[in-house]
């Protein structure tokens, strides 16, 4: 399913006030159980918009990350470990 956007959550909460869900999950050509989950963390976490999610900070920039999309188009014969090597041989990033 696509992410539901933040204002759009916010019309389906005002919504559901006065419809049954499935009447709201229609309107908003979304599932019920969207719009059961949105009503969920709504009375769990007073609020419904999306939790910051853990991960590893990423070692590249996107304007690094095109450069480097654009070298491996330009010669689609070069293995991964030939790239980096010609890329950035002193960024620690796998291959």
């Amino acid at each position: 399913m696509p992410k539901i956007h933040s204002e759009t959550k916010v019309l389906i909460i005002k919504r559901l006030k006065t419809r049954s869900t499935a009447n709201v999950a229609d309107t908003f050509n979304v599932s019920q159980r969207q719009v059961q989950r949105i009503k969920k963390d709504l009375k769990k976490l007073e609020t419904f918009f999306d939790k910051p999610r853990s991960g590893r900070p990423r070692k590249t920039t996107a304007r690094e990350d095109r450069l480097l999309a654009r070298k491996s188009k330009a010669s689609p014969f070069s293995t991964a470990a030939e790239l980096h090597e010609t890329w950035s041989p002193e960024v620690p990033v796998s291959t």
